[in-house]
Parts: structure tokens; sequence; C-alpha cells
């Protein structure tokens, strides 16, 4: 048994075949193709994008953070409509205070540079899961232009819905895997508590990323995930967004119309 282990362990291992060598070959190219025209299309598809928002200029929420950025405004933590936003004012503040209201253009630059990124991590979550890579980067391309949120690409306050929507996918993806990994949970808690200094939307987002790790971990891991940033967030609520929060006619004959709000909106 011995020698026949002996033997054995010194065989040589046979080379690739010539084949097989063409092949691997063939997959490593193509997936440098692949990844050369996902590069394209992002770096075309911002152009465009500021091409198309070359004549945009101020309007509806930007006044709101315009007024924000003055002296005596609102401080950063305050909410904007029901919102805690306080990345896209902090962001906005700088903006205002190298460039004034003399050139909108600048403004759209953090909003679409989200937007880029977006789809760039759509592009990597659609690879992880097995989509054609060819379709996968055909629809983020498609979704950097004329996306769900394409519409929000020419205000730049909506930097926050961007923003959400990037991190809560990156939240997901940190949340979606069965072994345990520390870092990776902690990491998914620490871009979950960041989202949502972006928009409200992000609650949403972080409840389903915890969904994704009940689904793949049980509830104990959903519950480590959502906790620290519920935490946060009922923190801020009740400190900043309380009296804001107060303002709000919503009673429970609003309840009926809900699916009525919800069913236009789709329809839209």
């Amino acid at each position: 048994m011995g020698s026949a282990s002996t033997d054995l362990e010194a065989r040589p291992v046979a080379p690739p075949s010539p084949v097989a060598r063409e092949t691997r070959a063939e997959a490593i190219d193509s997936s440098r193709l692949i990844v050369s025209v996902h590069v394209a299309s992002l770096v075309i598809g911002l152009g465009l994008l500021l091409f198309l928002t070359r004549e945009q200029w101020f309007s509806q929420d930007d006044w709101a953070f315009v007024l924000r950025s003055l002296p005596g405004g609102e401080g950063v933590l305050e909410p904007h409509n029901g919102h805690w936003a306080t990345v896209p004012i902090v962001v906005f503040r700088g903006l205002f205070a190298v460039f004034g209201l003399k050139r909108y253009a600048p403004y759209l630059v953090p909003v679409m540079v989200l937007q880029v990124v977006l789809a760039h991590v759509l592009w990597r979550l659609m690879r992880q899961m097995a989509i054609s890579s060819w379709i996968a980067t055909a629809m983020s391309a498609v979704f950097l232009v004329a996306g769900g949120m394409a519409e929000v690409l020419l205000l730049s306050m909506q930097m926050g819905f961007v923003g959400a929507v990037l991190l809560g996918v990156v939240t997901t993806m940190l949340a979606n895997h069965v072994e345990p990994d520390r870092r990776r949970d902690l990491l998914a808690i620490v871009v979950a508590i960041v989202s949502l200094a972006f928009s409200g939307l992000s609650v949403t987002l972080i409840a389903s990323a915890a969904l994704v790790a009940w689904f793949r971990r049980g509830w104990r891991a959903a519950t480590v995930l959502a906790a620290p940033s519920a935490a946060v967030y009922l923190l801020w609520l009740v400190v900043f967004g309380r009296d804001d929060l107060a303002g709000d006619d919503f009673g429970a004959s609003d309840v009926v119309d809900v699916p009525n709000f919800v069913w236009s909106g789709l329809k839209t």
C-alpha cells in the first residue's frame, strides 16, 4: 500500500489537452470582452446623461436644498419631507459653497455617478445569479439611462434616492451568503446604517436585505442585520424627525386609499 501510494503521488499529472487550453483561452477572451463592453456602456451612458441634462436647472426640491445651504438654514440632521437626508444635504452644501448658483451641471454629477455605480453593482448581481453575461451587460446599460429611476436623474437632490437604492442593493449582496462570515455581516450593518442618511427609502431596502439573510441563514442573522440600523433610525426619528412626523395628516381613512395610490404608481 505504501509503495502504491508513493507511486501514485509521484506519477506526473498530464498537461491539459490542446482543446482544453483553447477552450480556456476563449473563455478568458470572452470574459475580457464582456467587461470591456460593460465599462464602455457605463462611460457612454454617463456621457449621454450629461448631454441630455446640459440645459437642466434648479427646480422643485432643489430649492429646498439651496435654502438649507444658506446661512441660518436648517441643520443637516433635520428631515426633508420626512426623509433623513443628511448625506445629500452635506454634498449639496459643498457644491453650493464652490459653485453657488452659476452652474447646475456640477450638482448633477453626484447623482449620475451614483447611478453609474448602481448599474455596475446590478451587473455584478446579475452575473452572481448566473444570468447570461451579455444579457446582464445589456440590461445594466439600459437601466443606466432608462431604468426605473431615470426621471430622478434630472434633479440633483435625488442623489438621496439613488444612493439609498445603491447601498440597499450592496447590503442585500453582502447579506446573501450561507456560511458564517463576520466581516461581511459587519460590513453589511455599516452600509445599512449609512444608507439611512440618504433617504427614507433605505428602510424598505434594509428590510429586504434582512429577509434575504433570514432565508439564507435564519431569523437570528436577519435580526443581527436589521436591529442596529433600526435602533439608529428610531433614535434619529425621536430626536430630529418627531415634529415632522407629527405634522403629517394621515388618518385611518387614508389607509383605504393606499391600494389605489399603489396601483396609480404602477400604471404610471
